[in-house]
């Protein structure tokens, strides 16, 4: 299978803390390798019947869409048969069937299905029931926290959104109509798909003594392709392997996916589209990936202002693509080398400097080998002008609906310009940073929670709010702050030992108490180790030996829970057989200047004492 992303580019399901669609069930299952050139393509997922009844947790969920395809009279999906996704979040969704023949505690997969989940034959991974409904999003991000700590952090989140309302309906006047439109539709309207050969190194041979690529019609491709897969959820940069009689298998990618109308999109905020249902009445685009390149070029050269094309350049790069569709991938291949000799002798002749496209030897030559014959391309849409061109502090463009920025009051000039081209603007902010405020402000202006930013991003995003003058950012980040200032306390090394006996994971780190239990299943080094080495002890020196990379220093903000006392500081033992380096222990220092205001606070505070302290200290050492 070619590489791929890792997750698809509009993913928000690949790295987020609590999944939206999710039952209650999790079931680990073995991956076990399908042939699919034995079995045949485009099965489904085939699971124990065992397994099915466990997911579905005795018939408490149900699969909509079997339900749909029923009342529509469509055979392809039944009682028997439910979406799965990864436990831990996918953007793919398989379509999985009870089968007997599959032991159980097993899932069976074929070659594209492990591709697109990124999964390996052999392990064991979770999967759980995908089920969407959008207007439970709320409920389930409520019902998914019950302990006593979530609680907290969703009564702090409460109040924070109502200081924030009254900021954010004075710039919020027509945004009621972008807030109804929060449940999106789930059924796709369109759909693109990039066409490949699925084995293109064995079709070269071929195709070089032929010198031709395979010609493919792409209404019977789309025919195959709907057949297949009509009636199951296909996300961004899926993969999916169609046949047609007589021509080898081709690979199909995902590259768009969209509920909305082109209309509805221009007037949507908060859309961001990366998966959804194929219907019979979606429309799916088929196209190679040179033909995208190409529509790419244009709509960079139509959206980004003041950047014109020379026409004899456009026409070298398009000469260049189409060569590609029938030169071999070979750099010394003959016919490449002649069309490089010409465009060059081209390119003096008309004092035009060339770029040549980043195209991948083998992906051009999987995309050569196709040639698409009665292909419909999506209509060119005109340069949008409801968006601001925004540009980063380092370089990055963001295009920007106007109805968005409208509370950043320094952007004003450029929100109320009614051109005939979007405006452009540079902003003193960084993409990352940036990108955080569109979070932001997305959550805003269509009314739902705020996003929780962990505390050593509030600084910035503190100092973008007034750059761009988002009085409601500032205000925001200012009460963080403060609602993370107040949850701090003061321990002492029996209250740490108490917290560990009672089966939580409190860290002492230089004197700071951190509480990584409900991170302990992502550690990178295994859940086992940290309760094994570090507990009720000073972990400096641990921490120094197994984390050479100072990123993980990012992450110490996010398990901060305050201070030990500093009468107990001589009492607690160190970890390992020796203390951490005087230098590790200055770039500790230097990444954890949050602990400031409790060191000062801890400063002019008196040491407590009280009868039987002294025992308990001793007790405790």
């Amino acid at each position: 299978m070619p590489k791929h992303k890792k997750n698809g580019p509009l993913s928000l399901q690949g790295a987020v803390k609590k999944q939206l669609f999710k039952s209650g069930v999790e079931l680990p299952l073995k991956v076990l390798h399908r042939d699919s050139a034995a079995a045949g393509r485009g099965l489904p997922a085939y699971l124990h019947p065992s397994s099915l009844q466990q997911l579905l947790h005795d018939g408490a969920a149900a699969e909509p869409q079997a339900q749909e395809q029923q009342s529509s009279g469509s055979s392809a999906a039944g009682s028997s048969a439910l979406f799965l996704q990864l436990a831990s979040g996918s953007d793919c969704v398989l379509h999985a069937r009870a089968c007997a023949d599959v032991a159980p505690g097993s899932i069976q997969l074929d070659e594209v299905q492990q591709a697109n989940l990124r999964l390996c034959a052999g392990e064991v991974y979770k999967f759980s029931v995908f089920q969407h409904d959008s207007s439970a999003a709320g409920a389930d991000d409520a019902a998914a926290s019950s302990e006593e700590e979530d609680q907290q952090q969703q009564q702090q989140q409460q109040q924070a959104e109502q200081s924030m309302q009254e900021a954010a309906d004075d710039s919020n006047e027509d945004m009621e109509d972008a807030a109804a439109a929060v449940d999106m539709p789930f059924e796709l309207t369109d759909l693109d798909c990039e066409v490949r050969l699925l084995h293109a190194q064995q079709q070269q041979q071929q195709q070089q003594q032929q010198q031709q690529a395979v010609q493919v019609d792409a209404v019977a491709l789309t025919r195959a392709f709907c057949k297949q897969c009509c009636w199951r959820v296909l996300a961004v940069n899926e993969y999916v392997v169609a046949e047609i009689p007589g021509l080898p298998p081709l690979l199909l990618r995902i590259t768009a996916a969209n509920t909305l109308t082109a209309e509805e999109q221009q007037e949507a905020l908060g859309y961001h589209c990366f998966r959804g249902l194929l219907t019979p009445d979606t429309t799916v685009y088929m196209t190679t990936a040179l033909s995208q390149q190409q529509q790419q070029q244009q709509q960079q050269q139509q959206q980004q202002p003041g950047d014109v094309a020379d026409s004899a350049a456009v026409t070298a790069t398009q000469q260049q693509l189409l060569q590609l569709s029938v030169a071999d991938a070979n750099p010394n291949s003959a016919a490449l080398q002649q069309q490089q000799q010409q465009q060059q002798q081209h390119d003096a002749a008309a004092h035009v400097t060339k770029v040549t496209p980043p195209v991948q030897s083998r992906v051009a030559a999987a995309a050569a080998g196709v040639q698409l014959l009665n292909a419909v391309s999506r209509a060119a849409a005109p340069p949008a002008t409801n968006v601001v061109h925004v540009y980063t502090n380092d370089g990055e463009w963001f295009p920007v609906k106007k109805k968005l920025l409208r509370p950043c009051i320094a952007l004003t000039k450029a929100v109320r310009d009614s051109g005939d081209s979007a405006p452009t603007v540079h902003v003193d902010v960084d993409t990352l940073t940036f990108d955080r405020l569109l979070i932001f402000l997305e959550a805003q202006a269509l009314q739902r929670q705020l996003p929780g930013f962990a505390i050593h991003y509030l600084d910035d995003l503190q100092r973008a709010g007034e750059q761009l003058g988002l009085r409601s950012l500032q205000e925001y980040c200012a009460h963080l702050k403060g609602t993370r200032q107040a949850a701090l306390g003061v321990y002492s090394f029996a209250d740490v030992q108490r917290a560990n006996a009672s089966g939580k994971v409190w860290l002492l780190l230089d004197g700071m108490v951190l509480d990584v239990g409900r991170w302990l299943p992502e550690h990178p080094g295994g859940a086992a180790i940290i309760p094994a080495q570090s507990l009720n002890c000073d972990c400096s020196r641990f921490f120094e030996m197994y984390h050479a990379s100072r990123e993980s220093f990012l992450y110490i903000a996010e398990f901060y829970i305050g201070e030990l006392v500093p009468e107990d500081l001589p009492h607690v033992p160190l970890g390992g057989k020796q203390p951490p380096s005087s230098d590790f222990l200055m770039q500790l220092r230097e990444y954890t200047a949050f602990r400031q205001p409790m060191l000062a606070q801890l400063a002019q505070r008196a040491p407590v004492t009280h009868l039987g302290a002294g025992k308990a200290r001793s007790a405790a050492a």
